[in-house]
């Protein structure tokens, strides 16, 4: 694990390689299919990196400034620094992959070409200084957690100037491919062979949420403004001619898309609420 430091970000936007900024969200994206490092891994299309760019587009002014917890390889970081935002990602870089050959060095090279500052270390210890950013992300993070996401998400928003936003994405626990599954007498939990293979060190879902888990998240966290949306970042699991009508099935009925997403604002004058 790298020795962590705690700094903030410089005022001017230019804090990164020189690269064009303020790309459009497609064109962003489309520099993200052109430009990813590793064949394969946007398999499923850019769903996700294009809907969480277009809600940070909404809520943060040009050239905000973003902190990406648990990053990974920058999918959803570089499409935001390709539009001319400030950001940072963290990570632990613990999963397998990351370290097999030169992945990280790839992950590297890929995040400073997207204007991305890259940081190694994980959630226990975040260097950053109070009120550095304009909204945090946490990108189908928490439902890895093995413990209580209070800690981590409260020191994410501490993270905040006033008014900024934290932003959440999970794979939805009750979402209509899963109801089916259940009702097949599938199961709605990862893979069995996924579990038994991972060894002394589960790093896959612990616990997914459903809509009223992100209400009850966000109320607790002590956000305002707080809205929960229903996405589909996880259409390419199903095959080619089912993808069409499951959407038009759940348009309605965005409780029953593939992945949440819950948006909600730091107040002024924010501290973590009590548990009670």
């Amino acid at each position: 694990m790298a020795q962590l430091q705690h700094f903030a970000l410089p005022a001017s936007p230019a804090t990164h390689v020189e690269i064009p900024r303020g790309d459009s969200v497609a064109d962003s994206v489309r520099w993200l299919e052109d430009r990813f490092p590793f064949a394969g891994y946007l398999h499923l299309g850019t769903g996700a990196q294009r809907s969480m760019a277009e809600l940070i587009a909404r809520h943060v002014p040009a050239h905000g400034r973003i902190l990406d917890i648990g990053c990974g390889p920058c999918d959803k970081t570089a499409v935001l620094g390709r539009m001319g935002y400030r950001c940072t990602g963290i990570d632990d870089f613990g999963d397998a992959w990351h370290r097999e050959g030169d992945n990280f060095e790839r992950i590297k090279r890929f995040a400073s070409d997207a204007g991305v500052r890259l940081v190694e270390g994980d959630g226990k210890s975040l260097p950053f200084v109070h009120g550095s950013f304009d909204a945090v992300m946490l990108c189908d993070v928490i439902e890895h957690l093995h413990a209580s996401p209070r800690a981590l998400l409260g020191a994410a928003i501490d993270l905040l100037q006033d008014d900024g936003w934290l932003v959440i994405s999970v794979p939805n626990a009750l979402n209509l491919r899963k109801r089916i599954d259940v009702l097949r007498g599938r199961t709605n939990y990862p893979p069995y062979e996924q579990f038994f293979r991972s060894g002394d060190s589960w790093r896959g879902h612990v616990r997914e949420y459903a809509w009223r888990d992100l209400e009850e998240l966000a109320r607790r966290l002590g956000l305002v403004d707080a809205s929960v949306h229903g996405h589909h970042h996880m259409l390419g699991v199903l095959p080619a001619w089912a993808r069409t009508p499951y959407a038009a099935v759940t348009a309605p009925f965005p409780s029953l898309r593939d992945t949440l997403v819950l948006c909600g604002r730091k107040p002024r004058g924010w501290s973590l609420p009590p548990l009670g």
